[in-house]
């Protein structure tokens, strides 16, 4: 259940992090939510029907991940990857190179995927203090820019 104060500081982050946005990169978002959920956290956005959701566990099929991912940002959605306590070495190097280059760069069996992400496009990964404290990937702080942590 949302309080009017979180959904203040989520419509102003959400803003934020569409006016906001380096030269040479592109922000990737993060909330860290208590008792939210990913439903209440797109309900607040400006178009829930310009959404993707994703949910990574361990048993997370990467290459499928990352060519849906791909496809979402291409069409410049704003996009939610739901973090638990493990990132896959792969899916933190896209995120690196979304966060420093403004683009994705992988292979598909012999294909070369380049996606370039459209201005409108954004990322936001969405955890819970716990789990990041737990993350595998204890620099994912240095790739992320506008952090929300909600009380």
């Amino acid at each position: 259940m949302l309080t009017e104060k979180n959904e203040e500081k989520i419509k102003h982050f959400y803003k934020a992090l569409s006016l906001v946005q380096p030269s040479g990169g592109k922000d990737i978002g993060l909330i860290l939510i208590k008792d939210e959920t990913l439903a209440d956290l797109i309900g607040l956005t400006e178009n829930s029907n310009l959404t993707a959701i994703f949910e990574l566990n361990n048993d997370t099929y990467v290459q499928g991940f990352l060519e849906e991912l791909a496809e979402a940002l291409k069409k410049g959605l704003t996009v939610f990857v739901r973090l638990h306590h493990y990132l896959d070495p792969a899916i933190y190097n896209q995120l690196y190179l979304i966060s420093h280059t403004g683009r994705m760069h992988f292979f598909k069996l012999k294909d070369e995927i380049l996606v370039n992400l459209p201005k409108e496009a954004q990322l936001i990964l969405v955890s819970t203090d716990e789990e990041i404290e737990k993350l595998n990937y204890k620099n994912l702080f240095e790739i992320v820019g506008p952090i929300l942590r909600l009380e």
